[in-house]
């Protein structure tokens, strides 16, 4: 039975974003025994808002909010109710991941009013459910969920948590779900049909010969199905349409932004750009969505000894010679070529580049996507910008650095032998032909990932310092225009602590590698889709190669 319970201002508990919001009243089902149940997000079954004293449009707005927070707290609805409340008239909501939809404010004694009301009610024991997915309450009285993924094989996932969900309510919808196994977590998302690459089959072809380092693993995945039929949501604007899907990941760590010393997130950037590079180079799959919160960092490093490819190194085995024990990862037992902290995940945006797309071109996969301020500059723009540049040599190596280098991966120096600078002209804003994400602009985005990095750094026991609030701006813009052309300007000052100053040098040297567009270059060299990934681990290799034991590191 349903009840319609007046909140007294008491705020629900338990919701995912933890947000304090509280609506004026909800509807509940009563327990068996007839009891009103906990108060919880997860156990609400429509949200109401009384008027108020506030601006009218305000009014109307936060009671089509409080529905989108109620489908973020229930993973096991596909879409939630609302209803505003006045003295002569109300208004309902409809929410599902295409937004809320409310109707006009209507009079109680309206015509037709009465049968929309009930039919409004109906839909309250009636509602549009994932009945994969069953919400209970634990002991704690803290919402937990089991998730069915295969009735067939009766795998169940008992007493899952909400561990994230996206600040957005809307669009995809991402839900993620932390399970009972620590290294085990669930993801759902409502994603649009023909617009992009499913993450459940990239990764299942990353890992199709072995365990590939550094990348997230999946056990199952698939279109999520209720009573046998798959759940697609239609949108009542136009012809789109969201699948549910579901993907259970075998991996966990860490943000890398936890990384606690310049060395270790300089060694874990190496490996970043080890994995996305060799991404590439064996599946032609591009991330493009590197950013703080898709690359995580394990506390430990994980061994890939399974792993198929003899070519990859990351930096932990390249380096071992050069930094004994470092308290990052003790040398002293045998060392892997493929030894790493890092993890990469979230691969609902990637792009499988052999994989043809079959879409119609209205449909066609969205090419440029991203989070707006790791994004390259010119997959953010849509255009390039037009003038004369200098292109600059790649980095060269020297002494016992190179001595590394050429003993462990002494194919990429022959791969990418010194060239000269190049002057190149961009005369026009457009691409020479339909735009296509490129390896280097994952690359690009490993950089604004080093910056971003690098500024919030701040050494323990030391004073926070201030950052100029136009370089902040510049840094933190994400939309309209884009202002991180700045940044990677020649001269650029300190942005950084003072006591990480040092590493100032090795920001302006990759800035400056990023002058133009490798697209317009004449130089062979440069037109290989992983020069910039070469460049870059250079950079990084010689970096903490001579200056590992300063004390900043």
């Amino acid at each position: 039975k349903i009840q319609f319970i007046i909140t007294c201002r008491n705020k629900p508990k338990d919701h995912p974003t933890g947000s304090q919001n509280m609506p004026d009243f909800a509807a509940v089902m009563l327990k068996k025994d007839g009891t009103i149940p906990p108060y919880c997000w997860s156990l609400i079954e429509a949200t109401g808002e009384l008027k108020s004293n506030s601006n009218k449009d305000k009014v109307h707005r936060q009671s089509a909010s409080y529905t989108g927070y109620l489908l973020q707290a229930r993973p096991d609805r596909i879409a939630v109710l609302g209803i505003f409340v006045q003295k002569d008239s109300f208004r309902l909501t409809y929410t599902n991941c295409f937004g809320a939809f409310s109707t006009p404010l209507m009079k109680w004694k309206g015509t037709g009013v009465t049968h929309l009301l009930c039919a409004w009610i109906r839909k309250l024991y009636e509602p549009d459910v994932d009945r994969t997915i069953t919400p209970s309450i634990d002991p704690d009285s803290w919402p937990v969920f089991s998730v069915v993924i295969s009735s067939q094989d009766n795998l169940v996932y008992e007493n899952c948590h909400l561990q994230n969900v996206n600040s957005s309510p809307f669009d995809r919808r991402t839900t993620i779900f932390k399970t009972k196994d620590e290294s085990t977590v669930i993801k759902e998302q409502y994603i649009e049909t023909g617009r992009r690459y499913l993450e459940g089959p990239i990764l299942m072809k990353i890992h199709c010969n072995g365990t590939f380092p550094g990348v997230v693993r999946s056990k199952s995945h698939g279109v999520v199905q209720s009573n046998n039929n798959d759940i697609v949501v239609n949108s009542c604007r136009d012809d789109i349409k969201r699948m549910k899907t579901r993907v259970v990941l075998m991996d966990t760590a860490g943000s890398i932004m936890e990384a606690e010393t310049p060395l270790d997130f300089l060694i874990a950037i190496y490996d970043l750009l080890e994995v996305t590079r060799f991404l590439y180079k064996k599946h032609k799959i591009l991330h493009r969505d590197i950013s703080s919160e898709n690359v995580r960092l394990r506390r430990v490093s994980e061994v890939y000894n399974d792993s198929p490819d003899p070519d990859m190194c990351f930096a932990s085995y390249l380096l071992q010679e050069t930094l004994g024990k470092t308290g990052w990862v003790y040398f002293d037992i045998s060392v892997c070529r493929l030894d790493t902290r890092i993890l990469l995940i979230d691969f609902d945006m990637s792009e499988d580049q052999n994989q043809e797309d079959t879409e119609p071109q209205s449909k066609s996969r969205k090419p440029r996507t991203g989070t707006p301020i790791f994004m390259a500059r010119l997959v953010r723009a849509g255009r390039r910008t037009e003038g004369i540049y200098t292109l600059p040599v790649i980095p060269d190596l020297n002494g016992p650095e190179r001595n590394v280098y050429e003993k462990h991966v002494g194919n990429r120096l022959k791969e990418f032998p010194n060239n000269g600078k190049e002057t190149i002209q961009i005369d026009s804003q457009k691409f020479p032909g339909p735009f296509c994400h490129r390896l280097r602009y994952d690359a690009e985005s490993t950089f604004w990932l080093i910056m971003w990095w690098l500024v919030l750094a701040a050494p323990e026991g030391k004073p926070l310092e201030l950052i100029s609030s136009e370089l902040w701006h510049a840094i933190t813009s994400s939309d309209g225009i884009d202002f991180r052309e700045q940044l990677l300007r020649p001269g650029l000052p300190n942005i950084l602590h003072t006591v990480y100053e040092p590493l100032m040098p090795l920001l302006r040297g990759m800035a400056k590698q990023l002058t133009g567009d490798h697209e317009t270059s004449t130089d062979p060299l440069k037109q290989k889709e992983d020069y910039l990934h070469e460049v870059f681990q250079r950079m990084v290799f010689t970096f903490i190669h001579e200056n590992h034991s300063k004390p900043y590191m």
